[in-house]
């Protein structure tokens, strides 16, 4: 697959390293742009391509972590991102810190839904 460059108006978090990011992640990014936007929110990348001691697809450049924070109501607009993004994706919403964790699914059982899990970080 190949790799994305960040060319749109998104900030990135500092010291967030987009280079490698797989193109099946512009898709997300584009309509994470999109809803920011709409919503006057600034769009803000917190994580991309970067090493984990868990297991994760940030290193292979198939996952990004999004700021949701700045929004009224962050599990609203992460429901919204949700259906515009489809079923290709799995993700993870950690309530503490407001951000989702998006990431492309290579093996996707086409059978299953596009789920969401919510984390409470202080557990």
């Amino acid at each position: 697959m190949q790799e994305i460059k960040m060319e749109t108006v998104m900030k990135k978090k500092s010291g967030v390293k987009t280079e490698g990011l797989k193109r099946a992640m512009d898709h997300p990014l584009k309509m994470y742009n999109l809803l920011c936007k709409s919503h006057c929110v600034e769009p803000v990348v917190t994580d991309a391509v970067s090493q984990r001691s868990n297991p994760s697809l940030h290193p292979l450049g198939y996952a990004v972590d999004l700021r949701f924070r700045e929004f009224l109501k962050p599990y609203h607009a992460v429901e919204i991102f949700k259906i515009l993004i489809g079923d290709d994706y799995d993700f993870i919403y950690y309530d503490k810190t407001k951000h989702l964790h998006v990431e492309y699914q290579l093996f996707l059982d086409m059978s299953k839904k596009t789920r969401i899990k919510f984390m409470d970080e202080n557990i």
